[in-house]
């Protein structure tokens, strides 16, 4: 069943709060408080998910972006605040917890950039993290991680 906007959907929630983080002087705790606040209705379960979404991503920025740049092919993934964290969080799902399917992040995640960037940033977005889940997530992004490590150690 799809979900009407970020009060009822954690993880449009997670992405706004991602974003506010970024964008302003507010810590996570703090914005994802008032984001739960402004939510109500929002099951404790879809709550666990925004919280572990949010802290996930914080967490692993830069592991899951050396990732996105490799399975991207390009040498720089400058967009705007809000389709870079759309894209995180994305491989964040497919990379960390083990209960969301591959399709529902990438299909997420490119209804969010469309919903800001259009059509044009929405199919990289989908061809990037498409190329993430048919190379195993997991193995993509563990691959970019020691050969990062690699390179610091040498």
């Amino acid at each position: 069943m799809a979900r009407g906007n970020r009060h009822d959907n954690p993880r449009d929630l997670a992405l706004a709060v991602l974003v506010r983080v970024e964008k302003t002087t507010v810590g996570s705790q703090e914005a994802l408080s008032g984001a739960f606040a402004n939510c109500p209705r929002m099951s404790r379960q879809d709550k666990g998910l925004a919280t572990e979404l949010l802290y996930g991503c914080l967490r692993w920025r830069h592991y899951l972006d050396y990732g996105l740049l490799q399975a991207s092919g390009r040498g720089s993934l400058k967009f705007n605040t809000h389709v870079s964290w759309a894209r995180r969080m994305g491989a964040y799902q497919m990379v960390f917890p083990d209960r969301i399917p591959a399709h529902a992040a990438v299909d997420n995640a490119v209804r969010q950039a469309r919903s800001v960037a259009g059509q044009r940033v929405a199919g990289f977005t989908n061809a990037v993290l498409r190329k993430v889940a048919a190379g195993g997530a997991k193995g993509i992004f563990l691959k970019s991680v020691l050969a990062r490590f690699a390179k610091i150690i040498q």
